[in-house]
């Protein structure tokens, strides 16, 4: 080829570009994949701890939230303690209904028996002489006393105070009524003259009108309010029993019948005799 050919210069020229266009589809072919996809450069990882996908994690993390669920559990935490020391406190008020109406019935029922006895006393049906009649007297009224005593010991619950000194009023008008007809039974004893029944009766009388006062007191004062208050507080399980009278004839609270009560008090070998109502009689002699 000779050097003054116009288009070898041209040849020289085009081989060079040629070659770097080769180059270029070289790179961009060793870019691809197998498939013929480019190839995409993997996305770079943070340098810094990694924190969890969840969404409830990341919730949590959240300050407010945490805040929340500490509050939720700790008013979960008092509405548990709340509720336990309220059936605690239930527990106790039953418990202490049942303790105090078992104690007061115990009293109740030693009362009651002691009126059977007392009325048996009082007519004396077995004869018994004036000293048998002031022995056994007396010892009803020291039981009495002891009932008094045991009843006034009794921690009531607070809504059945104003009941338990209505009760408290009937032991009370019990022991002063037996007394009383202790009394009039020692006085029958002594005298050995004349007795004026009308007189004696109506000491007698009042006494009974005591036991008989007691009677209604407990009924009324003390029974019917324990039963409603146990009812309002929905105690079950406990039973208010409802006691003899302690008085078995209650028209013995009045003059007309106590009379009929002086022969049996005076007892037997007194020498006292008694002569209708309002008037006296002068003793007998041998």
């Amino acid at each position: 080829m000779s050097t003054d050919d116009p288009f070898g210069d041209f040849d020289t020229v085009d081989d060079r570009p040629s070659t770097s266009r080769a180059g270029r589809r070289s790179a961009r072919d060793s870019a691809r994949t197998p498939s013929g996809t480019p190839r995409r450069k993997p996305p770079s990882r943070p340098s810094g701890p990694r924190r969890p996908s969840g969404g409830g994690a990341k919730v949590l993390q959240q300050p407010g939230a945490r805040l929340l669920l500490a509050l939720g559990a700790a008013a979960l935490l008092i509405l548990v303690l709340t509720l336990a020391i309220r059936s605690c406190r239930r527990s106790s008020l039953v418990d202490s209904y049942k303790s105090y109406v078992q104690k007061a019935d115990a009293i109740l029922a030693k009362s009651a028996d002691q009126g059977k006895r007392f009325n048996k006393v009082v007519v004396n049906d077995e004869g018994l002489s004036s000293d048998q009649l002031k022995s056994r007297l007396s010892g009803i009224a020291g039981q009495a006393d002891t009932l008094v005593n045991e009843a006034t010991a009794l921690n009531p619950p607070d809504r059945l105070r104003t009941a338990h000194s209505a009760l408290i009023q009937a032991l009370g008008d019990r022991r002063t009524g037996v007394r009383g007809v202790q009394a009039v039974a020692t006085q029958l004893a002594k005298k050995t003259g004349v007795v004026n029944e009308a007189a004696t009766a109506t000491q007698l009388s009042k006494q009974m009108a005591f036991l008989l006062s007691s009677d209604v007191n407990y009924s009324n004062h003390w029974s019917q309010p324990t039963k409603a208050t146990l009812k309002s507080e929905n105690v079950t399980g406990v039973l208010v029993s409802d006691a003899d009278t302690f008085l078995t004839n209650s028209n013995w609270a009045a003059p007309i019948e106590a009379v009929k009560l002086l022969p049996g008090l005076k007892g037997t070998g007194t020498g006292v005799t008694t002569g209708p109502t309002g008037t006296t009689t002068t003793p007998t002699t041998g």
